[in-house]
């Protein structure tokens, strides 16, 4: 499976897990661990994705002097 293909499965993934739970959508770690790749490789992909607005819902950013 090329990266093309994987990312819009990551798209699909994102968009059911959120839309059924939209206060908690997935993290980069759920992604990552859903496709098999590091989790700044999942991180990249969702800034891709919703770039390219196909998350029906925005990631979830730490806000800035949070931690965890």
């Amino acid at each position: 499976m090329n990266d093309e293909q994987a990312m819009v499965d990551v798209a699909a993934f994102y968009n059911e897990r959120a839309r059924r739970n939209p206060s908690n959508p997935p993290t980069r770690r759920d992604v990552a661990a859903f496709a098999g790749v590091s989790l700044s490789t999942a991180q990249r992909w969702l800034e891709v994705l919703e770039a390219r607005d196909l998350l029906c819902f925005p990631i979830r950013r730490r806000m800035r002097g949070s931690r965890r």
